[in-house]
């Protein structure tokens, strides 16, 4: 085994030991092995229609579970059922919820606000990326706003590509907007805004001059 594949498997070591152990080096309860299994499945289930209740009920009993992050980007079979599932399986205690639903061109803003109102009050890192979502217009990016916890300090939001998102969107992030995010970048090219935003410095400028 060469150099870089040992660092590898020490990398995939230790992240195994992250989700199984807590700092004091004592055994979690299972709950966070399975949900771990379950979340590396939920791709393939979403393709194959089989995201069943057994499967949602694994992640979202995880209490010890605080970083949730999963790709589906691309699949088009992930549409706003699909989200409703996702959503009724996020854990009570996340900090960080990662999200690449990319190229799921069939969400609409139904399936946006599904998951909005159930991330909870908890969450510090907040990474979603709607990126070519074409149906998702200014109520996404509003019911959004409304629903960020006051505990949040990272915001990373893409929606490139949505067609309908425009300022009465931002408007809307402005009224909600927490104070304590220090945090922010977002892309919003080919939208009605048709400009990206790589600091929170960017953003706040963009308030003024509008």
């Amino acid at each position: 085994m060469n150099c870089e594949a040992s660092r590898a498997t020490v990398l995939a070591d230790r992240r195994m030991f992250a989700a199984i152990f807590d700092q004091e080096g004592t055994l979690k309860v299972d709950e966070t092995v399975c949900s771990t299994f379950a979340l590396l499945a939920w791709p393939q289930a979403v393709k194959r229609g089989l995201v069943s209740t057994q499967l949602i009920e694994t992640v979202a009993s995880d209490v010890n579970r605080e970083a949730l992050e999963l790709s589906l980007a691309h699949l088009q079979e992930f549409q706003d059922p699909g989200m409703l599932q996702l959503a009724q399986s996020l854990p009570p205690n996340l900090t960080k919820l990662k999200l690449g639903l990319e190229g799921c061109h069939e969400l609409t803003d139904q399936g946006v606000k599904a998951l909005a109102n159930r991330w909870g009050t908890k969450l510090k890192h907040l990474y979603l990326d709607f990126v070519g979502c074409g149906k998702l217009t200014d109520a996404s990016l509003s019911v959004l706003a409304q629903n960020l916890p006051p505990t949040l300090t990272d915001l990373e939001l893409h929606m490139a590509g949505c067609v309908l998102v425009g300022p009465p969107g931002m408007e809307h992030l402005k009224k909600h907007w927490p104070k304590s995010v220090k945090v922010f970048r977002a892309s919003f090219k080919a939208t009605k805004l048709n400009r990206n935003f790589m600091t929170l410095q960017d953003l706040e400028d963009y308030w003024r001059e509008s």
